[in-house]
């Protein structure tokens, strides 16, 4: 006899509840997020996107905004393709596509053709929300900033000096090209301005003028070798290969501009300059940037990208675009001696800040050093005093020349006016100063007086 062993029924049997937040714990982070993102009007920066007549219906853009955001937050960086991978396995993925589950091109296409325009001011806008339900103190800010290798060759640089140098020998070579013409020239009466500086335009019209005068037609050159070339054709060809130079070298030192001397061929926003990974292995350039963060009670408030090499020329322009984001400027914002500058320390003056980073940045390279590796930092404030105490521990005892405490950096060059810089500050708000020092102790102690009315 037969047995028919073939099972028809299916084990795995539909379960209830069908809804997907029902799995979910109350306290999950996607529940919480979606409900502060249900907060703040997406709406509005979703507008633009194309309207298409035929084809499959749309993905709800408020619903990919929000997955978009929540993979990076969840994840710090999310692949294109992991993310539709999210997508389908995993429950605050489906959650927040209520089952959808777009492809990696569709993720791309929005982030590259939505988005791109308008993802600064969600961030604006997201940072607003937290601070006003968190009530974050926005008047202390803490900048820092580290330089990023740009997706750029390594060997692809342009040097502004350099270039400057090539053209002003490239201006002799038109002198003299100039003049052969000139004396060539002489029997007709036409002649050609010579100047210290020429530009890319005159020489395209002393080409055109040159060659109405001597009929010249390109078709008739010849090239290789057995052939012998006119002074015509050398003149001609040599006006038009130094306008073509002259017009390149023209457009690389625009590409510069007066703020760099540096930028990639490959990348003409990325600015070279040292990093930190030295891969390398040979103190050698690469093309980066230069990204500034200024913190507020662990929250990041603000985020500028800067073509500047040096931490202390970022400085005000992140300031003001802290002031354009929340519309007014922070009152104690806080950052290294690598910010330290008289132009940095008058501008805050101007805008009534107070930067104490400088100390601090002292105070830990003097504790760093020495063998107890001792630190304290007091700031407090009451009865219109701004009280700053800040004591560290020190490795030889500090030098004094005219007044003025010596840097105790290898490289003296740039260093040794972080302290001056403080004290102008102190007298510009009518403060006091004292510096107070031991054999391996080093103390300074700060008092600003202010209204009663300022926090």
């Amino acid at each position: 006899m037969k047995i028919n062993n073939i099972i028809y029924s299916n084990p795995k049997q539909a379960v209830l509840p069908m809804l997907i937040q029902d799995y979910l714990d109350i306290c999950d982070p996607v529940l919480t997020f979606d409900r502060f993102m249900g907060e703040i009007e997406l709406e509005k920066y979703l507008k633009n996107i194309p309207q298409h007549d035929t084809g499959r219906l749309r993905y709800d853009p408020v619903s990919m905004l929000k997955t978009v955001l929540f993979g990076f937050m969840a994840n710090g960086y999310i692949s294109l393709r992991e993310l539709e991978d999210q997508c389908k396995i995993n429950l605050r993925f489906m959650y927040l596509m209520d089952h959808q589950a777009p492809s990696y091109r569709t993720f791309g296409y929005f982030i590259n053709e939505v988005l791109a325009d308008s993802m600064e001011e969600i961030f604006q806008d997201i940072n607003k929300k937290i601070f006003e339900t968190e009530h974050v103190d926005l008047q202390h800010l803490y900048i820092d900033g580290s330089k990023f290798e740009a997706n750029a060759n390594k060997y692809s640089w342009v040097w502004k000096k350099a270039t400057e140098k090539s053209r002003y020998r490239l201006f002799g070579k038109i002198t003299t090209l100039f003049e052969e013409i000139n004396e060539e020239l002489s029997c007709t009466g036409m002649k050609l301005c010579i100047n210290s500086e020429y530009a890319p335009e005159y020489l395209k019209e002393a080409a055109e003028q040159y060659a109405e005068v001597w009929q010249i037609n390109e078709a008739m050159f010849v090239h290789g070798r057995g052939h012998r070339k006119t002074t015509q054709q050398h003149h001609y060809e040599k006006l038009k290969e130094y306008a073509a130079k002259l017009e390149e070298y023209v457009g690389k030192i625009k590409i510069c501009g007066e703020d760099r001397n540096s930028y990639s061929k490959t990348d003409h926003s990325a600015t070279f300059m040292r990093i930190k990974t030295d891969y390398m292995g040979n103190d050698q350039l690469l093309p980066a940037y230069n990204v500034q963060v200024g913190v507020a009670d662990e929250y990041i408030a603000v985020v500028d990208i800067n073509q500047y090499r040096s931490d202390m020329d970022c400085f005000i322009p992140l300031m003001n675009k802290f002031y354009t984001t929340y519309g007014f400027y922070p009152k104690y914002p806080v950052a290294d001696a690598g910010y330290g500058s008289y132009n940095n320390y008058i501008f805050c003056e101007q805008q009534g800040s107070i930067i104490v980073g400088n100390l601090m940045d002292n105070a830990i390279r003097g504790a760093v050093a020495s063998d107890e590796r001792r630190l304290s930092f007091q700031m407090y404030y009451g009865k219109g005093i701004m009280n700053i105490q800040i004591e560290n521990s020190i490795k030889d005892t500090s030098k004094v020349r005219n007044g003025i405490y010596l840097t105790t950096k290898s490289r003296k060059e740039g260093h040794g006016i972080g302290l001056q810089n403080v004290k102008f500050v102190v007298e510009k708000y009518h403060g006091q100063m004292e510096i107070c020092h031991a054999e391996k102790s080093f103390q300074v102690k700060i008092l600003l007086y202010m209204k009663l009315d300022e926090k």
